[in-house]
């Protein structure tokens, strides 16, 4: 829908041309029927880049925040932070780096704050995807769901993503 894809089309007028990823409509969907089924009302996301999925949690309720975490390598980031802002005043954070040092650091300063939804979009190395996994337990409740993209082992993207998230599940137990 457009409301969703208005930051992507805000950095298109800003004279920003291509973009690295995002949230594609088939991802938007289950983003969609998951936000129905359990209603989140805190999300953390890993991979804020045109600002897509974060516009799109928002947009399903007035009492939902997300909390971006994102290394702000395009320029074009910024800009769709500053359209969130102005959409959604006060119910979005974005934390700029290496999400593999800013979540430890975040959590430590907010030790009691836990996210309902984790949507995890970040590298696709398998040190990288691991730690965030891993990090990402610290804002973590009973009742928390994860959503990690990018695990398709048949193609280059999504072989590191799915170990990382397979080490978590089978060796680690941190994921269910």
């Amino acid at each position: 829908s457009l409301v969703i894809f208005n930051s992507k089309y805000n950095v298109k007028r800003c004279k920003f041309v291509k973009f690295e990823g995002g949230s594609r409509p088939e991802h938007i969907k289950v983003h969609n029927e998951l936000l129905m089924k359990h209603n989140p009302k805190v999300i953390v996301e890993i991979g804020f880049n045109t600002g897509v999925s974060a516009m799109n949690f928002m947009s399903k309720s007035n009492e939902t925040v997300v909390i971006s975490f994102d290394i702000m390598f395009h320029l074009y980031s910024s800009y769709a932070k500053m359209y969130v802002d102005e959409k959604y005043p006060g119910r979005h954070t974005l934390v700029g780096g290496d999400s593999t040092k800013t979540i430890p650091t975040f959590t430590k300063m907010f030790k009691d704050l836990k996210a309902d939804l984790i949507f995890i979009d970040g590298s696709h190395t398998l040190s990288a995807a691991y730690q965030d996994i891993v990090n990402c337990k610290e804002f973590a409740h009973e009742d928390t769901i994860v959503v990690i993209d990018n695990v398709v082992p048949h193609r280059g993207v999504g072989v590191e993503v799915y170990d990382a998230m397979l080490r978590t599940i089978q060796d680690d137990g941190i994921v269910n």
